[in-house]
């Protein structure tokens, strides 16, 4: 390469980071995982940790999203630093307008019989691509969004130096759900689809993107936000029929999946500021089609993760981390049979 070239080349990387580079010397990554219409609790909790902390130290330079974390995080994404609050208050407001008609229709000519015999999916899901280009912008902060390639099974990350156009669509695959949702097959000739397929929340892409900025491990403070969490507990299944045994065994799966990669995460940069890890510590009721977007649910699990960000943020930074890795110890060795709330209670009255 010529040296003309790699100047050029030196000097643009470097005006990304000071673009992106924390006021205080330090990066702020926020990673937010997937979850249907669960995302409502995961504005909640932004929204909770944007109000009570300080300004500067929820200026996130990056933020990664999978799924229904990919459109929060692109929400978040739109507005510059230091608009934190005005960004989590519209995020808050397009949650309680937010309906199954924005995102999704029956297909015509055979609703869903037609979609299951004849489509990729179960439902149409056409209005939510016209529905997010009027509700995002261009990112103005660092962003990650991933997907699955469903041919290879491997995690793709587009971020914000993609064309605008490239975005939307990768956040349309990262959000489509298999099987309810179509899949994007009109990028890179190869289909995508929901990217908690093969990561449900991508901290590690959030850290080594800061890495990449030139932070030390140190230097990194790190949010997550999850939509399932520690909250089931032994259960008698003995009389459960179909239903209600796929939806426990999907809820035992998400929870160790998602652990896993909190687990790993922390193990990996221990040096890193976990500073608050946010998860249902109640079940949050929602549908069983993961995007059906009752106004009366999703003002609950706003509420919901509000409630559980507040918990997370008066233990002090880090706490929340360790009590939620110690739980996850118990459940691994199946030491502790009761939800992540009443540990969480128990830890508090020793």
């Amino acid at each position: 390469m010529h040296k003309g070239a790699i100047v050029c080349s030196i000097l643009f990387l470097l005006a990304i980071s000071q673009a992106y580079a924390g006021k205080d010397g330090k990066c702020y990554a926020l990673a937010l995982q997937g979850g249907g219409d669960k995302g409502a609790y995961q504005v909640g909790a932004l929204a909770e940790i944007v109000d009570n902390s300080d300004p500067a130290e929820v200026q996130y330079d990056i933020v990664s999203g999978v799924s229904i974390g990919s459109i929060n995080g692109a929400l978040l994404a739109g507005y510059p630093k230091g608009q934190e609050q005005e960004a989590t208050d519209y995020m808050e407001e397009t949650w309680k307008t937010l309906t199954r008609q924005n995102v999704y229709k029956e297909w015509p000519w055979g609703g869903v019989a037609r979609g299951l015999l004849f489509k990729s999916s179960l439902f149409d899901s056409s209005p939510f691509r016209e529905y997010i280009r009027g509700q995002i912008s261009p990112p103005q902060r660092g962003l990650l969004v991933s997907a699955t390639d469903a041919r290879t099974g491997a995690e793709k990350t587009w971020d914000e130096t993609v064309d605008f156009e490239t975005l939307v669509r990768a956040i349309d695959a990262s959000s489509s759900y298999p099987g309810f949702f179509e899949p994007v097959q009109d990028m890179d000739n190869t289909t995508y689809y929901d990217g908690g397929t093969s990561y449900s929340v991508n901290i590690f892409g959030a850290i080594n993107r800061c890495i990449e900025m030139g932070y030390d491990h140190s230097q990194i403070v790190v949010d997550v936000i999850m939509c399932t969490g520690a909250t089931f507990y032994d259960k008698d299944v003995s009389k459960y029929r179909t239903i209600p045994m796929v939806l426990r065994f999907l809820e035992i799966e998400r929870y160790y999946d998602s652990m896993e990669l909190v687990e790993r995460a922390v193990a990996d940069f221990n040096d890193v500021n976990f500073r608050y890890i946010v998860v249902p510590t109640t079940k949050l009721e929602s549908s069983i089609i993961p995007m059906e977007f009752h106004h009366d649910q999703i003002v609950s699990m706003i509420e919901q993760g509000r409630k559980d960000a507040k918990q997370v943020m008066d233990l002090g930074q880090g706490v929340a981390t360790k009590h939620l890795l110690e739980y996850h110890n118990k459940k691994l060795y199946h030491s502790y049979t009761e939800d992540y709330s009443e540990f969480l209670k128990q830890k508090a009255n020793l």
